[in-house]
């Protein structure tokens, strides 16, 4: 990202690359939660996939990573 390039291309972002699309994309973060709640407000499509990851996502992973 600080050569100017982005995280991930025409696929998804992932929940493994959340923590850095929050970084590239803080700016638009705001409207994108706007958005989410207007089309979504209870939350059932994807829940925790595209705006809970601040909390802990490596907890929602299908394969857990053990620390070292």
């Amino acid at each position: 990202m600080e050569l100017g390039g982005t995280i991930t291309g025409e696929h998804g972002v992932g929940m493994t690359k959340a923590p850095f699309f929050l970084k590239e994309r803080a700016s638009s973060l705001g409207v994108m939660k706007v958005i989410k709640k207007g089309l979504d407000p209870n939350n059932i499509m994807n829940p925790y996939k595209i705006m809970d990851w601040e909390e802990n996502f490596i907890a929602r992973l299908r394969y857990h990573v053990e620390d070292e």
